[in-house]
C-alpha cells in the first residue's frame, strides 16, 4: 500500500493545481476530517459543485467557497503569469508556498487525496 501512495505522490505532484490542491485541503480542513473522532463532512451545495466545475478545480466534490475563492486568485495569478513572467514563475511560487509548510500537513493531505482516488 506505501508503494502505492509514494508513486500517487510523485506522480500528482508534477502538477502545479495539484500542490495548490494539497494547500486547499488544508484550508478547507479536509485533513482534520479524515481523522477518527471527527464528523463526516457535509454534502457540498448545488450551487458550489457547479462553480467548481465551471472552474475545472480538481476534486470538485471537496470544494467549498472559500477554496474556490482561493482556488480562482490562483487561476488568475496563471492567467496574469501567462501575459507578464511566465508560468514557471506561478509553478515556482506555488512550490515555495508548499515547501514552507508543515511536512506532516503534507502527508496528511496526500493521504486524503489517495484515499479519494482509491475510493473512485
Amino acid at each position: 500500500m506505501w508503494s502505492g501512495r509514494r508513486a500517487f505522490a510523485r506522480s500528482t505532484l508534477r502538477s502545479t493545481e495539484v500542490r495548490l490542491e494539497i494547500m486547499l485541503r488544508l484550508l478547507r480542513g479536509d485533513v482534520k476530517a479524515d481523522r477518527p473522532g471527527f464528523p463526516p463532512r457535509e454534502i457540498q451545495s448545488t450551487a458550489v459543485a457547479s462553480l467548481a466545475a465551471q472552474l475545472e478545480a480538481p476534486y470538485p466534490l471537496h470544494q467549498t467557497p472559500l477554496s474556490l475563492g482561493c482556488y480562482s486568485l490562483f487561476k488568475c495569478a496563471l492567467e496574469l503569469a501567462e501575459l507578464g513572467p511566465g508560468r514557471e514563475v506561478v509553478d515556482r511560487r506555488v512550490s515555495d508556498i508548499l515547501r514552507s509548510l508543515p511536512y506532516n500537513l503534507i502527508v496528511r493531505a496526500l493521504d486524503s487525496m489517495f484515499k479519494c482516488v482509491v475510493e473512485l
